[in-house]
């Protein structure tokens, strides 16, 4: 993930959720900055963080089976920006089985979204970037919020799997013909594509073992040192749509997460914070020689994939390239070779309970949490728990 912007997940804010927009065809030249295609053999949708949005561009855009959208990236830079891929959506691009991490209260207004207190992890498959301004002078750049200064005309991006994963990827780096595009790690490499293109969630997600190399065999009474990574479809525990890390896993409050299970973790409780690596109290150094690198995850995802596991492994992660730079993310670049993650949209009776309540029960006979992870502010909608 990007580490000089604040994260965006889980959020609300307020925005247009435009839907319609104009796709065109993968084999036509790409003009501006950033090309989201669809290879999947499926319809997608596309979202983008509207904290920081494209102008013009549309919250969620509809992609069919073999068509892109063009993100008209402004010359003046923008900062922040996130994409990534959603499935098994209502018409309006909301309420999808896979990628419903973050809220749109004017969605929510007209009925398009069914507001909730906890949303999806974010371990969707997404590019991140603050895109550099190429105004000639510098004159009328925007502004970076993470220090109140101009953007300089260099673009920062990444398409890590550090969170998780969903759709496969891979990421095309166009007109660099300088080659400029190169890691922000102790060892810079150039970067021409990321490839993820085979990491389906169904082959490269298995269990884990999270116990910090033994330190910590349990944690609050749950054994945890064969854990499974799968992020499961709501309509059915069996079909997996998705893989958590293992950081993401310990500390998240979402389906299928275990933050409320391992006694509420957070990314630098000491049970956890070998996989998550923040800083402080972990370093670089201290990260690469802790279990992350060798965890069964992080080898996994190399298997078939270029980019990060965890946060300072050797992959490709932060990418700094000259602010001309096009990319293209293209989800299920190898085409389809199942069906959809999910056939049907999540309802939220099956994903929701109301804590107030007495005896109210969770799909498969679990008792309705009340925890603030689960309820938030609002015990009338608490997110169902699951037994992954």
């Amino acid at each position: 993930m990007l580490r000089f912007v604040p994260s965006i997940v889980a959020l609300s804010v307020l925005c247009a959720p435009t839907l319609h927009a104009q796709q065109t065809d993968p084999s036509s030249p790409q003009t501006e900055r950033l090309r989201v295609t669809n290879m999947c053999g499926y319809e997608i949708w596309v979202e983008q963080d509207f904290i920081h949005t494209v102008p013009g561009a549309p919250i969620v855009v509809k992609l069919p089976d073999g068509k892109s959208y063009d993100y008209p990236i402004p010359d003046a830079g923008i900062a922040a920006t996130r994409f990534w891929a959603k499935n098994s959506c209502n018409e309006h691009g909301y309420n999808c089985g896979v990628g419903e991490s973050s809220g749109v209260p004017e969605a929510q207004d007209k009925g398009w979204q069914t507001k909730q207190t906890v949303y999806d992890a974010p371990i969707d498959s997404k590019f991140e970037g603050t895109f550099g301004c190429t105004i000639t002078g510098g004159t009328g750049c925007a502004t970076n919020p993470s220090n109140g200064e101009p953007l300089d005309s260099s673009t920062y991006w990444d398409a890590s799997a550090v969170d998780g994963y969903t759709f496969p990827f891979q990421i095309n780096v166009k007109n660099d013909a300088s080659g400029s595009c190169m890691t922000q790690s102790d060892t810079p490499k150039l970067v021409k594509e990321i490839t993820c293109g085979s990491l389906e969630p169904e082959n490269y997600c298995g269990s884990n073992d999270l116990s910090t190399n033994g330190k910590y065999d349990t944690v609050n009474g749950v054994d945890v040192t064969s854990v499974m990574m799968k992020y499961t479809a709501y309509m059915d525990d069996t079909k997996v749509v998705g893989c958590f890390s293992p950081c993401t896993k310990m500390t998240s409050g979402s389906w299928n997460g275990w933050m409320d299970k391992l006694g509420g973790l957070q990314p630098a409780s000491p049970e956890s914070q070998m996989y998550c690596c923040p800083t402080p109290p972990v370093s670089s150094a201290a990260c690469r020689a802790g279990p992350a690198d060798t965890m069964q995850y992080t080898k996994d995802v190399h298997e078939v994939c270029d980019s990060y596991a965890y946060a300072y492994d050797d992959g490709i992660g932060l990418v700094k390239c000259d602010g001309t730079v096009r990319y293209e993310m293209v989800f299920c670049p190898g085409g389809a070779a199942t069906a959809p993650p999910q056939t049907a949209q999540r309802p939220a009776s099956q994903a929701f309970c109301n804590s107030t309540v007495p005896g109210q029960m969770c799909r498969g006979d679990i008792p309705c949490p009340s925890t603030v992870a689960a309820c938030g502010a609002n015990p009338e909608m608490c997110r169902c728990p699951s037994n992954g």
